[in-house]
């Protein structure tokens, strides 16, 4: 049962709230500010459903992240426009490149086309140094060594759809001047192999041997330096795709693709004998791929992947096969030496990654087109790279699957993407790429950063969309944390520092000045003394230390904004209850024996409470603005996001004149719920004195 001293002062403090609230009602700035503020007050209270996304710990994905930055692109004797025509030299096989012992730079690269031309591009900006027609066929495969292991003296093994094998060598020097090469290519010697090159020529440079395969199921043995044949071996069936050797190089294993079947031959690298054969029941989608740590040979055939342990080393036989069906056309698998992790693609467009122990790592199905190149694998960035039919270029994260890059080729990829170490940062281009990547497609070779160019931080998808779909309402920062999230979740802490730090300094201040006012003497001096002490310190530089002191905590800096925003409250309360004190009715008060505290509690502070709301308006403002400041400088909560921790990380960024969607929403967002406060303020100032009211 609620005593009737307690509804009295129920009573007393309604009465005191609805007259000061029909004096609001008259302030049109009033009720506008009121507005400002609920809606800013519902934005934090439905957060959640406003922003479904951790402010702090959401990443935009990488494939908005990131995209393909080109340093030149180079077109095959045509141009733009001769692609919807069809009319242009096409290109045949994918880059290949071979570098200068004494420099980290790419000099030169080749690639080959479907009229016998191989051309050979500086990397600086891919003008051709020459272009040498070695067939009147198409090009279908070329490896390049530097053979000498010294400089730049590249020989290149060309094989051509007539059969031919061509031995090339490259004369260029380098000039020191432009770092271009200069020279032109040698035919060093052309053997006919009788039918279609079909795989990428292998050199041992140990015995001076290249090894030439091609459609009619021949194998051959060449003297690297006479062009003659050592031996010649025929399999019985088309080669299919790449040979490999083994890692003490006695043993070629070669596989071949009849109309119903495979068979995996293991050759003696010295005099060509086949020493043992695998059959299997249907034709090898592609060539081999070897790990020559664990000895491994894998291939794949049909949906199905398999693998084959080297079980007697000096004979080259293999163990029996393990297998693991997957789905679509298989790729040829690529291999992880360091790890033997394998990676492949598959007809129905999606990519995998496989352990040593035929255990699936992840899958991530693009459904960007059909990919029938093998990934090609970067150990130094982790990266995937992958062409599909419908032109997407697409770089993938190895250690997860995650699409990292999804761009566009003018056409579907000729050849393997090749991945480099380092590529020119002087000449032509001024982009200093770490990592290079050369892409080859139909009819262009493109440079581009291995890695890719960060696009963050990303602007509004209503200004520029992304890859993935995604919806970024505000953009991104330079983290790819979504804004809008960090905006919405920020008015949760703008409001609890705010209506928080004026509760404490306004209750503190009120307290204090009703005890000092009320009482005066000894306790009035001590307690004015103390307040006057805050009052002559700077309040921001005093803030800044309290919360150094306390720590980075978004509740140190609601005790440090308290602890020294009292004082001025408590100096106007005081004078306030000063005045009120000696009014007729607190002498009353006294007579019928009131206490100290009911006459303080009851009679005066309702008749300072309009005071005390006018400063607590300002105050909270003033707290929000403060925190701001604070997390400006570095001295916010970092684990909560707050729009002082936005502008914080814009600043440290150095995006400010560039990200104005990032600039923008929390500085809009401290004006307007600090104009809001203010108004309230000046609302309530018309109350507390009746002279600033409207006639």
């Amino acid at each position: 049962m609620v005593s009737k001293k307690t509804l009295g002062t129920i009573d007393t403090w309604k009465r005191s709230l609805l007259e000061n609230w029909k004096l609001y009602q008259q302030s049109k700035m009033g009720i506008i500010a009121i507005i400002i503020i609920i809606l800013f007050v519902l934005m934090a209270l439905f957060a959640p459903y406003l922003a479904d996304r951790d402010p702090m710990n959401y990443r935009a994905p990488d494939e908005d992240v990131y995209t393909t930055q080109g340093a030149w692109a180079k077109y095959m004797n045509a141009t733009p426009a001769d692609f919807q025509t069809g009319d242009y030299e096409k290109l045949t096989t994918g880059a290949v490149t071979v570098f200068s012992s004494y420099s980290p730079m790419v000099h030169v690269v080749y690639v080959g086309t479907n009229r016998g031309n191989v051309y050979s591009l500086n990397s600086i900006d891919g003008f051709p140094s020459w272009i040498k027609s070695v067939d009147n066929s198409n090009i279908t495969a070329i490896h390049g060594e530097n053979e000498a292991g010294i400089g730049l003296d590249p020989y290149l093994y060309v094989g051509t759809e007539n059969g031919n094998i061509v031995k090339l060598h490259d004369s260029s020097k380098i000039n020191t001047t432009t770092n271009h090469t200069e020279g032109y290519g040698v035919i060093a010697w052309n053997y006919s192999t009788g039918a279609m090159i079909t795989a990428e020529p292998l050199v041992n440079q140990d015995t001076h041997t290249v090894y030439v395969a091609n459609w009619n199921g021949d194998v051959f043995a060449i003297d690297t330096t006479l062009g003659t044949v050592k031996w010649q071996q025929n399999v019985g069936a088309p080669v299919r795709g790449d040979m490999v050797i083994s890692a003490d190089k006695n043993t070629l294993y070669v596989g071949t693709a009849s109309d119903t079947e495979g068979v995996i031959s293991a050759i003696n690298t010295g005099n060509g004998l086949v020493m043992s054969t695998y059959n299997e029941v249907a034709p090898l989608n592609s060539g081999l791929s070897y790990d020559d740590k664990l000895n491994v040979v894998y291939y794949s055939i049909a949906d199905t992947l398999y693998s084959r342990s080297v079980a007697n080393v000096s004979s080259g036989a293999l163990s029996d096969a393990t297998t693991l069906q997957l789905s679509g056309l298989l790729t040829a698998p690529t291999v992880d030496i360091h790890t033997g992790t394998l990676y492949l693609a598959s007809s129905d467009g999606s990519v995998l990654s496989v352990r040593s122990d035929m255990t699936i790592r992840w899958k991530n199905e693009t459904n960007m087109g059909s990919i029938t190149i093998a990934p090609v694998y970067s150990d130094k960035l982790d990266l995937l790279y992958i062409g599909t039919s419908t032109n997407n270029f697409i770089t993938i994260n190895a250690n997860d699957g995650s699409i990292r890059i999804l761009s566009k080729t003018v056409a579907p990829l000729s050849g393997k993407p090749l991945p480099v170490d380092a590529v020119p940062q002087e000449g032509a281009i001024k982009i200093a790429y770490q990592k290079g990547l050369f892409v080859t497609t139909r009819c262009s070779v493109e440079l581009v950063n291995a890695a890719g160019k960060s696009a963050l931080p990303l602007p509004p998808t209503w200004v520029k969309s992304v890859p993935s779909g995604n919806t970024y309402l505000l953009g991104t920062d330079a983290q790819g944390r979504d804004i809008w999230s960090q905006l919405v979740y920020g008015s949760r802490v703008a409001l609890i520092v705010g209506f928080a730090a004026a509760f404490f300094s306004i209750t503190i201040g009120v307290v204090i000045g009703l005890v000092s006012g009320y009482f005066g003497k000894a306790i009035d001096s001590v307690l004015m003394r103390l307040a006057d002490v805050i009052l002559v310190l700077p309040f921001l530089p005093l803030v800044i230390i309290l919360a150094a002191v306390l720590g980075p905590s978004i509740w140190n800096i609601v005790w440090a904004i308290t602890l020294v925003g009292w004082p001025g409250v408590a100096r106007t309360i005081r004078a306030e209850t000063l005045s009120l004190k000696e009014r007729p009715y607190i002498d009353a008060a006294r007579i019928t024996g009131a206490s100290h505290s009911r006459i303080m509690f009851r009679h005066i502070a309702p008749n300072v409470m309009p005071l005390a709301f006018l400063f607590a308006t300002f105050s909270v403002s003033g707290a929000i603005l403060t925190e701001a400041a604070l997390s400006y400088i570095g001295l916010g909560d970092p684990t909560s996001m707050s729009w002082g921790m936005m502008l914080h990380t814009i600043q440290t960024s150095g995006a400010q004149l560039t990200a104005w969607w990032w600039l923008l929403p929390p500085g809009v967002a401290i004006t307007l719920i600090c104009l809001g406060f203010f108004m309230i303020g000046r609302a309530f100032d018309e109350i507390v004195n009746p002279r600033l009211r409207k006639r």
